[in-house]
This record gives structure tokens, C-alpha cells and sequence, in this order.
């Protein structure tokens, strides 16, 4: 009778050789730690770095390359490095945003506070290029969402909304688009001033705000579309419609908020819209129920 020797798997050999890896860089780190007592993480990290990018370019050569193992090897270094690099980058942004509230930048009433480098590009709303999240710094406005680069931060010319929505006597316009002229704004941008005209040889052309019902330049306005307060109040219109920078952040930040006193504003859409009128008589019957939520300890926590 004849036996076979089962020969071990790939996977056994990889995870051999990741282990041979790590065992060798965390020695380099020990090493280095008995010669600088100070090693931080991002020293440990760029450490790390360093010995994969010194591995991958001392067997680069053309004998090496063509072995099929060395091939699975350096392809196991080069993810390592990847992951380290993302590391180290995250690494940095939690040291660059931190959770101290003096990060925060304050102008024109915004509160910038530093991004994370992940998700997808957006736009700098002072220079209108691309901010590449992994090599740009940027920042957002916690109130209205304004986007900038931290190198453009200082030049941020408009006013956060939160010098409206703050005030004790702000309310939303209820007017479907005011009627207004582009004459009547000398023909200049509501919000930068700059010039603008329908002429086809001008090369800005205004664009209509449905909130303010004002012309805007298309730096200040980037045919955004949002649902109009006064068009749903009036009409149960709830059809989004374009808006400059200025109203989309507005209307952002106010989303959530119990502004618009309906019953009040357009009686009327109670009798006409039936799931209105379902949703006034839910809303009286909680009020009627109020003193039970109150004293109800389960209740109390679904709502905190």
C-alpha cells in the first residue's frame, strides 16, 4: 500500500511569507526604537514604507520577475505598501482634524472644520476647481455646507446662512418667484456683482433663482434644484426647481426645522390633499396624547 504526501497549499506559503514580512519590518522598528526612544507611529509607518519600497526595487530585476514565486511575492509587498500608505494618510488627517474645537476656522460667520481625504471629489465654491481629496486640504461649513480649499479659505466672500436662520424674527419667503428685472439689478449679479447679460457675445448669461427670483452670475449659481417652500405651500407643488448657492445652502440648513405654520399659510391644502388631512388628524390625535408620551419611560427614549 502506497501513501501520498499531501503538498501544503498556496495559501499556507503566502501567509508564511506575510508573516516573514511582518516579522521583518517589526524588528526594523525595534531596532530603531532602542536608537530613538521618541518613535511615533508615523515614524513606525514610514519605516514600514521604506523596507517595502526597498524589497520591491531589490527584486525587480528581469531573472526574479520571471519566477512565478517571486511574482506573487512582490505583488503581496506592493499591497502591504498600499495599505501602509493608506494608513499613514489617515494617520495624518486624524492629526490635522483632531477633535479640538480650535480646529474650526471662523469667517463670515462659518464654522470651516477640516474633511476626511476619503469619498468623492467635490468643488471649491471660491475657485470652482476639483479639490483632490488625497493631495488637497479642504474644509466644510458645519451650518450651510460651504466647500472650500483650505488655501482658499481667506478669500470666502459670502455670509453663512446661519446669519439668517439664527435671527428671532427669520422666515422663509412664501412668494412664488418675485417678480424682478434684470435692469432693476443693473445688470449685475444679485450675490458678486459681476456683469451679466443675455447678449449671446456675453459669456454670462444670467440664471434665474426660483426662491429670491433674482438673476445670478454662474459662479453664484450652479443650476442647483431644490424644492421651493413657497410653490409646496401655495400650490402642493413639490416639483424641485433651480436655485443660486446661496438658497440651496439656505434651504439645506432649514430642511428639518418647523417653520411654516401651514394651517395658517394655506388652510385650504387640508381639504384638497387627503394625506395632508390624514396627517393633521395623526398630529392632533399625538397632541391629544401628549401627557402619556410624557409620562411613558419607553417613549421618552424613542424620542431622546
Amino acid at each position: 500500500m502506497t501513501t501520498t504526501t499531501q503538498q501544503p497549499s498556496s495559501d499556507y506559503f503566502n501567509s508564511e511569507f506575510e508573516h516573514f514580512i511582518q516579522t521583518q519590518i517589526s524588528g526594523l522598528i525595534l531596532t530603531e526604537r532602542e536608537n530613538n526612544s521618541e518613535l511615533n507611529k508615523e515614524q513606525e509607518l514610514i519605516i514600514s514604507i521604506d523596507f517595502c519600497k526597498k524589497f520591491l526595487i531589490e527584486n525587480s530585476s528581469k531573472k526574479e520577475a520571471e519566477s512565478d514565486e517571486m511574482e506573487k511575492r512582490r505583488s503581496q509587498v506592493l499591497a502591504k505598501l498600499v495599505e501602509l500608505k493608506l494608513e499613514l494618510e489617515t494617520h495624518r488627517e486624524s492629526l490635522i482634524i483632531g477633535d479640538d474645537t480650535t480646529n474650526i476656522k471662523r469667517i463670515k460667520y462659518h464654522e470651516f472644520v477640516m474633511q476626511s481625504v476619503r469619498g468623492t471629489n467635490v468643488y471649491c465654491e471660491v475657485c470652482l476647481s476639483i479639490i483632490w481629496r488625497l493631495i488637497q486640504y479642504w474644509r466644510k461649513c458645519k451650518v450651510c455646507g460651504f466647500r472650500v480649499h483650505d488655501k482658499c479659505i481667506d478669500q470666502v466672500s459670502r455670509q453663512c446662512v446661519s446669519t439668517q436662520i439664527y435671527k428671532t424674527d427669520f422666515s422663509l419667503s412664501l412668494q412664488i418667484c418675485p417678480e424682478n428685472s434684470l435692469r432693476n439689478q443693473n445688470f449685475r449679479c444679485a450675490e458678486c456683482l459681476a456683469n451679466i447679460s443675455f447678449d449671446e457675445e456675453s459669456d454670462k448669461i444670467p440664471r434665474l433663482c426660483d426662491y429670491t427670483g433674482l438673476f445670478y452670475c454662474s459662479r453664484c449659481h450652479w443650476n442647483d434644484s431644490m424644492v421651493i417652500p413657497a410653490r409646496l405651500v401655495r400650490n402642493w407643488d413639490a416639483n424641485k426647481r433651480p436655485v443660486c448657492r446661496a438658497t440651496k445652502q439656505l434651504l439645506v440648513a432649514i430642511m428639518n426645522k418647523p417653520l411654516i405654520d401651514l394651517p395658517k399659510e394655506n388652510p385650504l391644502l387640508f381639504k384638497f390633499v387627503n394625506n395632508l388631512n390624514r396627517i393633521g388628524r395623526l398630529r392632533n390625535d399625538i397632541m391629544l396624547m401628549k401627557c402619556y408620551f410624557v409620562s411613558c419611560k419607553v417613549c421618552s427614549s424613542l424620542f431622546n
